[in-house]
């Protein structure tokens, strides 16, 4: 932001991956049933994340077909990320207090 890349492919790659997956993460944490693990939240969000990069990178150039290719592998490489993520969440999570 202070080099002056808001609003640059880069940016609008990251910011709408970030913001697809805080919303389908805060969304299933609330209406998931059964309750949903902190893994599970974790994959489902790093999965968000990755469709969310490919939505922008579909709308930014202007192509659809060609970006679904990339999905299978990128959502094959979220879902293990995921499970890393989750695993340090959990591990945090036990070591720190509650508010």
């Amino acid at each position: 932001l202070l080099l002056g890349t808001l609003g640059s492919p880069p940016f609008v790659l990251s910011a709408t991956g970030g913001l697809l997956a805080c919303l389908v993460m805060a969304a299933s944490l609330r209406l998931a049933v059964p309750p949903l693990s902190l893994l599970g939240v974790s994959v489902l969000g790093s999965a968000a994340h990755v469709t969310g990069q490919l939505l922008a990178l579909a709308f930014l150039l202007g192509i659809g077909g060609e970006v679904v290719v990339l999905g299978p592998v990128l959502l094959a490489a979220a879902v293990p990320v995921g499970l890393v993520t989750g695993v340090v969440v959990v591990a945090v999570h036990r070591r720190v207090p509650a508010w």
